[in-house]
């Protein structure tokens, strides 16, 4: 009773009959798949750009990626498995960084970082 009155909430329980449970999936969670282009065009890059070889490296292995593994990544840096359908409905960008300038000192012996909930 709690599920359909919270469901209700966003879409009248008497339509529910009118679509099938994959189509009430999609409605209330989105897509499960991952659309790497709606994640590139809501991505904003802070000292760098797109053009920057580790960028156009970090997109090439994505697209590498199977949906599973897509899914695994976008639920470690955005908490949870699914993007929004377009960019314009994303609350938060993903953000890619160029090195800092201590890192840029290091050159090659500067290690990676990475940090969760990169949607910011």
């Amino acid at each position: 009773a709690y599920y359909f009155r919270g469901m209700g909430q966003a879409l009248p329980v008497e339509v529910f009959p009118v679509f099938t449970p994959s189509e009430l999936e999609t409605l209330f969670t989105g897509s499960s798949h991952i659309n790497l282009s709606v994640l590139k065009s809501a991505t904003d890059y802070h000292n760098c750009s797109e053009a920057d070889p580790h960028i156009q490296y970090f997109w090439e292995t994505m697209q590498g990626l199977s949906q599973d593994q897509l899914s695994q990544f976008v639920n470690f840096s955005y908490a949870r498995s699914r993007l929004p359908p377009s960019a314009d409905q994303f609350p938060h960008h993903f953000k890619l960084e160029g090195p800092t300038p201590a890192q840029e000192e290091e050159g090659d012996k500067a290690l990676p970082h990475a940090a969760t909930c990169f949607f910011k």
